[in-house]
């Protein structure tokens, strides 16, 4: 049965390779017969946010950017912005606000454009609308950060607290009589709730409301910091609802009510060249940045999405390069370990977690890793918790953005018992059984007794080892780490006050971090290396072909991806449709509203 769903699931992947080719290839075709704007003095950059970046995860067979329509990768568009900054031929850099990258994104693309000004270059900032009727906290962020904020005449402003929302699950499951069997550590430990309860508990409700309240206060202390404005003026503009374009520009959030051909105009102007065409800020990357990792002193790792357990070869050292999510970055810190001209590894972890055993195979590699001699350093990206926090701890440093999600230190295990269910159409079951434990996990039957307390027995075991890794990696007492688990989610800067991290920033501060850590010498050149490298799409195939590849989870994490009600009720319904992974590290599914 397994063989046919993989054949059919590959059949159907390759029909969408077929297609994607094609487009590519026509694209190219296009392309072929158009010259790339030349990068002369006096040009201006543009780029347009349309949402959320992807990170750069090898493990992805390219189903995440078809479904979603996102291809531009943050390090790249991050790595663009710093290089201009820099390039005498660069005056200016426009920007067309269509969407939200998410807040700890989007203080990374805020970090870059204050490198960025600092080098002498202005920034202007467009949007049709900064929250019509809705939130505009994502694009009005990033436009905060800018010289110049720019409105179209007919659209509006409009600024709200931070809000989190999560679905809940059970009185759908008893209308159907599907019954959540869960047991966690600890009381903040939300992720079952969704599936056994119809709302907040009093603990999550307090932490939903900590992390509302941080993010809240960090987006007003840095919009007022932006705008030259008082905190206190910024936070009365969330109670006042949509501001019109008049209503905006007297309240200073706004300097100019334009449209996108007379920001790009009034840009060209400012550059002084009115002649020259603007450059997309991806293609200027394309021609200007050299990303060849040649001679590279740097490698830089992916963990990106669910954790899911590690299989493949046993000695990753000498395995073939695979595609399985565990494989993929085992083998990477295998490679980069096995390179003697690595100083460092910055690991890029943007996961809320997953397999407690997948989780621990990677925090062996970490450990591995600096064994060799190699620093470690983890760059956390929107999410880094449960799982993706067990996976850094042992880090020599950890860097995190203050609106990264981490922490979450706790574990849970259960199942779903669809006995009922399955009897209210006609079906049912029966059983040999010669042990107390053998139907365990069988979704058939409630838990027993006796098979409830070993489950409860093996979470306990699984938490305090939790706890007491991270106390170990954290050089902190066991006690103080345990007063900051309980899987309570934190913010990057609640975490960093709770020693949980070392320093707030993005990926570019990372990579100095490890740069220090190691003693590169100042004078050599930072060179990045990803490993492992990306598959070709022949490869991709025949990882698929022969089952080395979880398309299921690829598929579901485009559609995770996906973000709003529809993505929190992917990734909420998701444990439905999957094999059991046992003990879980993993945060709530939870939708920011920003």
């Amino acid at each position: 049965m397994r063989f046919v769903v993989r054949t059919l699931a590959v059949i159907g992947l390759l029909f969408i390779l077929l297609f994607a080719a094609s487009v590519y290839g026509v694209s190219r075709l296009h392309a072929a017969g158009r010259t790339p704007p030349p990068i002369l003095n006096g040009t201006v950059l543009t780029l347009t946010i349309e949402g959320p970046f992807i990170e750069e995860s090898p493990t992805r067979t390219g189903v995440t950017s078809l479904l979603t329509g996102r291809s531009k990768k943050l390090r790249e568009v991050v790595g663009g912005i710093d290089h201009a900054a820099t390039d005498s031929r660069i005056k200016g850099l426009v920007l067309k606000l269509d969407a939200s990258a998410g807040m700890a994104q989007t203080q990374e693309l805020r970090a870059a454009l204050k490198r960025f000004r600092a080098g002498g270059k202005f920034v202007y900032a467009f949007a049709d609308d900064y929250g019509e009727s809705a939130s505009g906290n994502g694009q009005y962020y990033l436009a905060a950060a800018c010289d110049q904020v720019w409105l179209q005449p007919m659209g509006e402003v409009m600024l709200t607290d931070v809000m989190f929302e999560a679905p809940f699950l059970k009185d759908a499951f008893a209308k159907i009589d599907v019954e959540p069997e869960f047991a966690k550590r600890a009381e903040y430990k939300t992720a079952p709730e969704t599936y056994t309860e119809r709302g907040f508990t009093g603990p999550a409700r307090e932490m939903m409301e900590s992390l509302a309240n941080n993010l809240t206060l960090q987006l007003v202390t840095d919009v007022a910091a932006g705008r030259g404005l008082a905190a206190d003026d910024v936070r009365a503009f969330f109670a006042r609802g949509p501001l019109t374009t008049d209503e905006a520009v007297q309240a200073k959030l706004i300097d100019h009510v334009g449209y996108a051909d007379e920001v790009v105009a009034a840009a060209k102007k400012a550059a002084g060249n009115d002649d020259i065409s603007t450059v997309a800020l991806p293609g200027y990357y394309n021609q200007a940045v050299s990303d060849s990792g040649k001679n590279a002193n740097i490698a830089l790792i992916y963990e990106v999405g669910e954790i899911a357990r590690v299989g493949g070869p046993i000695d990753a050292d000498a395995a073939d390069r695979g595609l399985d999510n565990g494989n993929a970055v085992i083998q990477g810190f295998a490679k980069a370990i096995a390179n003697p001209a690595i100083k460092a590894i910055v690991f890029r972890v943007n996961s809320p977690g997953g397999s407690v055993t997948g989780s621990e195979s990677l925090r062996r590699m970490v450990v591995r890793a600096k064994q060799a001699g190699k620093k470690v350093v983890v760059s956390m990206g929107s999410v880094a918790a449960s799982g993706g926090y067990w996976v850094s701890a042992d880090a020599d440093k950890i860097v995190a953005e203050p609106a990264t999600l981490t922490g979450s230190i706790g574990v849970f295990s259960g199942k779903f018992v669809v006995g009922k269910g399955l009897a209210d159409l006609g079906i049912t079951t029966d059983r040999t059984i010669t042990g107390p434990f053998a139907a365990m996990d069988s979704p058939f039957t409630p838990f027993t007794q006796q098979q409830n307390e070993r489950l409860n027995a093996t979470i306990d075991v699984v938490y305090d080892a939790f706890v007491s890794r991270v106390a170990q990696g954290r050089n902190m007492p066991p006690g103080t780490v345990a007063n900051s688990a309980k899987g309570r989610v934190w913010s990057g800067q609640q975490a960093k006050q709770l020693g949980l991290v070392d320093s707030l920033g993005g990926l570019s501060d990372a990579i100095d971090v490890a740069r220090n850590a190691a003693g590169i010498p100042a004078d050599q050149p930072t060179v990045i290396r990803i490993y492992p490298e990306a598959l070709t799409p022949f490869q991709t195939i025949m990882a698929l072909v022969h089952g080395d590849a979880d398309i299921q989870g690829d598929v579901g994490s485009a559609l995770g991806d996906l973000g709003g009600p529809a993505g929190a009720a992917v990734r909420a319904l998701s444990p439905l449709f999957r094999n059991a992974d046992g003990e879980m590290a993993r945060m709530p599914d939870i939708l920011q509203v920003w």
